[in-house]
């Protein structure tokens, strides 16, 4: 099983940092700019892309097996976490309806409608697959620190109010968009709580208040706090990457989604259920409140339901409508974390639509048995369909191991020949898997330069040097000979079926290397 995905071997390389140094590395990167009049690669900048928690699971694994990243077991790592946070779902589902008589039928539904499609489907197959490190861990976090401070709330517990605190630290060491989507969703919990129940907000406060200045709450904030500013810092607080999502969103991707498109991310069949769900929910909240009026009992507040509400509340906004709260975050990854909300929503809706218990505690259909059945045949067939059809299309995709090794070959034959200040130009377009070959060298994390797509070189926010472009694109232009002479770029590799004939015949430059997929030139004295 050889890995070919581009954020895969971007996390990868940090990974192997860890092993081979064994510290935690500094998050940096040269990149090429241009002062003075000439080219330059920059000394080496801060970068909030990554986190250590993000990492710290691959190294530990390859420090005790001895496997090397450039293997399969980054990917089977991505898919247990995966199964794993499946089984969180279902845990928390089953602690967001502990008052109803189907928190069983509900949760097995949540399975259901989360297990067909959203584990063998994008955009989870994607995630493994692509090695997006942070949102499949994010994932799994995320429903654990719901389910504990659910817990602490309902039940007036200091210790789960603990737990809660440990898996918020957890999240915010290892994603922050997850961190940040779970902090919008808690804000928008607490809002919804407070508002609704404003009468006997003092008596809530101080029934806080004693949870919060308890001695393993306090004590634990306070190592957090010795370790967050004396230990490790997050690098995005470091950097302080806060100011460059906070704002008017400005890249297109983070402009916010269309109602069609927030639909494919959801699932047509999941949010579809979900909003009748959510209309069943907002009926049981106003009847709850109504009643909570008359004689208010803490054991009584609907958690549950302001949980739903605020998670399903902060993605539906971010993705749909960014400018309201400011924020610029990719919208389409934001829409894909509400899966497991409406999921659950929707499950609440088939149980209360097909299931009800008598008072003795049996269990009745709301429709004919044979009726209820044929449903969920039909339901289950489509989502099994569209699940497997998805994940076809997805795997149709992916890159052959043949054209995989072929990068692979090529990089450890620079790993071999390229020595000293030589730099290398590489191409992210045409060839496979190139994210890999900086773990073969393991210079730098820019290392080498590579062309990156073509639009990132015109949105004007990517990519501001194009001598990355026209090195390939155009080697015998005047300014791309400057780059290669000011940037020291002495090997090319390119595809050997779409840029080699600008090198081909080319008196400037040797070819050295020749595989099926992949040329490497070197260039000349000058």
């Amino acid at each position: 099983m050889l890995p070919s995905a581009t954020d895969m071997g971007h996390h990868m390389y940090w990974t192997n940092m860890i092993v081979q140094e064994g510290n935690i590395p500094n998050y940096q990167q040269a990149d090429v700019v241009f002062k003075n009049g000439n080219y330059a690669i920059s000394q080496p900048q801060n970068i909030s892309d990554f986190i250590i928690g993000e990492h710290l699971i691959f190294s530990a694994i390859a420090l005790v097996s001895g496997l090397s990243v450039i293997s399969y077991f980054p990917t089977l790592v991505l898919f247990v976490i995966n199964i794993f946070s499946l089984l969180a779902i279902f845990i928390l589902t089953l602690r967001l309806f502990e008052k109803s008589k189907e928190k069983i039928n509900i949760s097995i539904l949540t399975l259901f409608l989360l297990g067909p499609l959203f584990a063998l489907a994008p955009p989870q197959a994607k995630f493994i697959s692509g090695g997006v490190v942070g949102n499949i861990i994010g994932n799994f976090l995320l429903p654990l620190t719901f389910y504990f401070f659910l817990r602490a709330m309902r039940e007036k517990n200091k210790i789960m109010l603990l737990f809660a605190l440990v898996f918020s630290m957890n999240l915010f060491y290892t994603h922050h968009l997850t961190a940040l989507l779970f902090a919008l969703s808690m804000i928008i919990v607490l809002l919804l709580f407070l508002v609704t129940n404003l009468k006997n907000i003092l008596y809530i406060l101080k029934t806080w208040s004693s949870l919060f200045f308890s001695l393993p709450v306090l004590s634990f904030l306070f190592f957090s706090f010795i370790f967050a500013f004396f230990v490790y810092t997050p690098t995005y607080i470091t950097n302080q990457a806060v100011k460059t999502v906070i704002g008017s969103p400005k890249k297109i991707e983070h402009t916010g989604l269309s109602m069609a498109q927030f639909k494919d991310a959801i699932g047509e069949p999941r949010l579809a259920l979900a909003i009748f769900g959510i209309l069943i929910l907002s009926y049981a909240l106003l009847k709850g409140l109504g009643s909570q009026r008359k004689n208010f009992s803490y054991e009584k507040i609907p958690f549950h339901i302001f949980f739903l509400f605020g998670w399903i509340g902060a993605i539906s906004t971010i993705s749909l409508f960014p400018q309201l709260v400011k924020i610029g975050i990719p919208s389409a990854r934001v829409a894909n974390y509400g899966v497991y909300p409406f999921a659950i929503t929707a499950s609440f809706c088939l149980a209360f639509l097909f299931f009800k218990k008598d008072d003795d505690g049996k269990r009745n259909y709301s429709v004919r048995p044979g009726f209820f059945f044929s449903i969920l045949t039909v339901i289950a067939t489509y989502l099994i369909v569209s699940g497997f059809y998805d994940n076809s299309q997805n795997m149709a995709q992916l890159t052959s191991p043949q054209k995989i090794n072929q990068t692979f070959n090529a990089s450890e034959f620079l790993a071999r020949n390229v020595s000293g200040d030589d730099q290398i130009q590489s191409d992210h377009i045409y060839i496979k898997a190139d994210a890999w070959t900086k773990i073969f060298l393991m210079k730098d994390y820019n290392f080498p330069l590579y062309r990156a797509n073509f639009e990132r070189y015109e949105n004007g926010i990517d990519k501001n040097e194009k001598c990355t472009l026209n090195m390939i694109s155009s080697p015998n232009e005047p300014d791309s000979q400057k780059c290669f002479s000011d940037l020291n770029v002495k090997y090319i590799m390119v595809s050997g079926k779409n840029d080699s004939s600008q090198f081909q015949n080319n008196d400037s430059f040797w070819q050295i290397y020749s595989n099926n997929e992949i040329n490497i030139y070197y260039r000349k004295a000058q």
